[in-house]
């Protein structure tokens, strides 16, 4: 009999795990991938919801692989009914990796319309349906004081996500930016001399931001799990900046005994590193123009009688 194969990776924006899945009964635990959250809490655990988070204005691009189609997605409300008007297919988008019998399938998920409330989608695979798998729960809102939005993508085709098919993600999570946490630091070379002078030959700047993540309450192990798989990406926007973990920096945990949510913190760089705050501003202005093309350094060459071999080429119009 032919193997069907639906893949989803970690990094997509939903979890989906098996609907109604059981396990022999000589295994007691369940695993946050297979299982729901509220149903992998140990029973001598304090029992604490959680709900994911997204505004009326994102939007949820999701991508699958699989050998088989028909898959369809559907809402549900809090009271897990149907929404009408809700339901989705995956569409074939063309790629370089169906040679492996595998094809990549898209659909992007607006939430604009509808009220607010606590929702989540069902996957059905297959016509006929094979399987039905059903997303986490999440809380819709105008908006979600307190939260972040992450944006990412790849530059190329890892982490289970076929990028070429300029899929960009996103996935929305409690946290920010504390302030008293910023951390300037700089990369400095010194010569020292034999009496023991010190010169500085050069310096950089650079600037160190402690990202938290989690309200008073916590996240779940599904959530903090994306969120490593996220920074793996090549290009990762923190509410439309770009971040880039600190070299050695990992998750780090806030926990408390016998409660499943957890806090952490992230040590992130902003990807620029630069000496200058530039202003942009689009329009055109009467008189001479310099246009300069280009320009990617850290400064405008040495100050000596001579041109610096770091000069880059001006055109004067």
């Amino acid at each position: 009999m032919a193997q069907n194969i639906l893949d989803i990776a970690i990094c997509s924006p939903l979890k989906f795990v098996e609907e109604d899945l059981t396990q022999p009964a000589k295994y007691n635990t369940k695993y946050f991938e297979d299982f729901l959250y509220e149903d992998t809490i140990p029973d001598f655990y304090s029992k604490q919801c959680y709900r994911a988070i997204w505004q009326k204005n994102d939007n949820i691009p999701l991508q699958i692989l699989s050998n088989y189609a028909p898959h369809n997605l559907q809402l549900y409300d809090c009271n897990d009914d149907p929404v009408s008007g809700a339901s989705f297919v995956f569409n074939h988008i063309p790629s370089s990796i169906e040679g492996t019998g595998q094809k990549a399938l898209q659909v992007n998920l607006g939430l604009n319309t509808y009220e607010e409330g606590y929702f989540r989608y069902r996957l059905r695979a297959g016509d006929p349906v094979l399987k039905t798998y059903v997303s986490e729960w999440f809380h819709l809102k105008e908006k979600h004081e307190g939260s972040i939005l992450l944006e990412y993508w790849h530059d190329e085709n890892d982490l289970e996500v076929v990028w070429e098919t300029g899929i960009k993600m996103n996935f929305r999570v409690q946290g920010g930016f504390p302030p008293e946490k910023y951390k300037p630091g700089s990369n400095r070379t010194v010569f020292i001399d034999q009496p023991n002078n010190i010169t500085q030959l050069s310096a950089r700047s650079f600037s160190v931001w402690k990202l938290l993540l989690g309200d008073s309450f916590g996240l779940p192990q599904w959530v903090i799990e994306r969120i490593n798989e996220i920074f793996n990406c090549s290009t990762v926007l923190i509410d439309g900046k770009q971040f880039v973990a600190s070299e050695g920096a990992e998750l780090e945990a806030i926990t408390e005994e016998e409660y499943p949510l957890a806090g952490w913190s992230l040590d992130v760089r902003p990807a620029k590193a630069s000496a200058k705050k530039r202003f942009e501003v689009d329009g055109n202005i009467d008189g001479a123009l310099t246009v300069v093309y280009n320009i990617e350094g850290k400064g405008f060459g040495t100050m000596t009688g001579s041109a610096s071999t770091n000069i880059i080429q001006i055109q004067s119009l």
